[in-house]
């Protein structure tokens, strides 16, 4: 399956990015079918430059954006639709409410009243 996704170039700590088309398996510093944009986070605001015709027609041939490649084309006007969330980690676990378990009750046996001790003669 074909992905557009981000591709980290540039120095070391300071970073471009380049919009890449890539088979899913592929890492992303591989090598790319295309090259569709560039995206240099360094300027105030934020340098992106898209070739929209080769997007739109490689959306169209069924190639599926990553989220964040998904927020920037939709911050474009590219595509239509709301924004979608990339979280990372585990999901939180669920919390279960026990219900308490109730022990069986015991049968209680009553003893008969004892009597006192007759004093013992001697």
């Amino acid at each position: 399956m074909l992905v557009i996704r981000l591709a980290r170039h540039g120095r070391k700590n300071w970073p471009t990015y380049r919009l890449v088309l890539q088979e899913k398996d592929w890492a992303p510093m591989s090598k790319a079918i295309e090259t569709l944009g560039t995206m240099d986070p360094h300027t105030n605001p934020t340098t992106i430059v898209l070739k929209t015709e080769r997007i739109s027609y490689w959306l169209g041939k069924g190639a599926q954006p990553s989220t964040t490649v998904h927020n920037l084309l939709l911050n474009a006007g590219l595509i239509k639709g709301e924004k979608q969330r990339s979280v990372t980690g585990a999901t939180p676990a669920k919390f279960v409410v026990a219900t308490p378990v109730v022990a069986p009750v015991e049968a209680t046996v009553e003893a008969a009243p004892v009597e006192p001790a007759a004093p013992v003669a001697a």
